[in-house]
Protein backbone atom coordinates (compact mmCIF):
# COMPACT_ATOMS: atom_id res chain seq x y z
CA UNK A 1 0.00 0.00 0.00
CA UNK A 2 1.43 3.43 -0.89
CA UNK A 3 2.56 5.57 2.02
CA UNK A 4 0.00 8.24 1.08
CA UNK A 5 -2.80 5.87 2.09
CA UNK A 6 -1.48 4.88 5.51
CA UNK A 7 -3.03 6.53 8.53
CA UNK A 8 -2.82 5.28 12.07
CA UNK A 9 -3.93 7.08 15.20
CA UNK A 10 -3.09 6.20 18.77
CA UNK A 11 -4.73 7.36 21.98
CA UNK A 12 -2.04 8.50 24.40
CA UNK A 13 -2.37 9.99 27.86
CA UNK A 14 -2.48 13.78 28.03
CA UNK A 15 0.72 15.50 29.02
CA UNK A 16 1.48 18.74 30.71
CA UNK A 17 3.77 21.13 28.93
CA UNK A 18 3.59 20.36 25.21
CA UNK A 19 7.00 20.96 23.69
CA UNK A 20 6.12 20.53 20.01
CA UNK A 21 2.74 20.66 18.29
CA UNK A 22 2.13 20.27 14.56
CA UNK A 23 -1.43 20.70 13.32
CA UNK A 24 -2.66 19.87 9.80
CA UNK A 25 0.65 20.67 8.07
CA UNK A 26 0.65 20.66 4.25
CA UNK A 27 3.54 21.45 1.93
CA UNK A 28 4.17 21.26 -1.82
CA UNK A 29 7.50 21.95 -3.50
CA UNK A 30 7.65 24.44 -6.42
CA UNK A 31 7.76 21.54 -8.90
CA UNK A 32 4.30 20.49 -7.65
CA UNK A 33 5.43 17.52 -5.55
CA UNK A 34 3.11 17.26 -2.52
CA UNK A 35 5.43 16.32 0.33
CA UNK A 36 3.23 16.72 3.42
CA UNK A 37 -0.49 16.01 3.54
CA UNK A 38 -2.17 17.08 6.80
CA UNK A 39 0.55 16.00 9.23
CA UNK A 40 -0.40 16.43 12.90
CA UNK A 41 1.56 15.43 15.99
CA UNK A 42 2.15 16.45 19.57
CA UNK A 43 5.32 15.75 21.54
CA UNK A 44 5.69 16.25 25.26
CA UNK A 45 8.75 16.78 27.39
CA UNK A 46 10.62 13.49 27.71
CA UNK A 47 9.02 11.82 24.67
CA UNK A 48 11.30 9.68 22.55
CA UNK A 49 10.45 9.57 18.86
CA UNK A 50 11.78 7.87 15.74
CA UNK A 51 10.83 9.29 12.35
CA UNK A 52 11.10 6.52 9.78
CA UNK A 53 9.85 5.93 6.26
CA UNK A 54 10.94 5.28 2.69
CA UNK A 55 12.72 7.79 0.45
CA UNK A 56 10.39 10.61 -0.51
CA UNK A 57 7.97 10.07 2.39
CA UNK A 58 8.49 13.61 3.75
CA UNK A 59 10.81 12.99 6.73
CA UNK A 60 13.34 15.68 5.80
CA UNK A 61 10.60 18.06 4.70
CA UNK A 62 8.95 17.72 8.11
CA UNK A 63 12.27 18.39 9.86
CA UNK A 64 12.80 21.51 7.72
CA UNK A 65 9.44 22.77 8.97
CA UNK A 66 10.26 21.99 12.60
CA UNK A 67 13.41 24.11 12.50
CA UNK A 68 11.72 26.94 10.59
CA UNK A 69 13.55 26.62 7.27
CA UNK A 70 10.37 25.80 5.33
CA UNK A 71 6.92 27.30 5.86
CA UNK A 72 3.89 25.29 4.79
CA UNK A 73 0.18 25.55 5.45
CA UNK A 74 -0.75 24.54 8.98
CA UNK A 75 0.59 25.30 12.43
CA UNK A 76 3.90 24.42 14.08
CA UNK A 77 4.40 25.46 17.70
CA UNK A 78 7.45 24.99 19.91
CA UNK A 79 6.87 25.55 23.64
CA UNK A 80 3.63 27.38 22.82
CA UNK A 81 5.24 29.77 20.32
CA UNK A 82 4.13 29.57 16.70
CA UNK A 83 7.03 29.15 14.28
CA UNK A 84 7.03 31.67 11.47
CA UNK A 85 9.67 32.57 8.96
CA UNK A 86 10.06 36.34 8.85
Amino acid sequence: MPVTHLKKQFSLPECSGDVLTVQDLHFSYPDGHNALHGVSLKLCEGDKVALVGPNGAGKSTLMLHLNGILNGQGDVEVAGQRLTRD
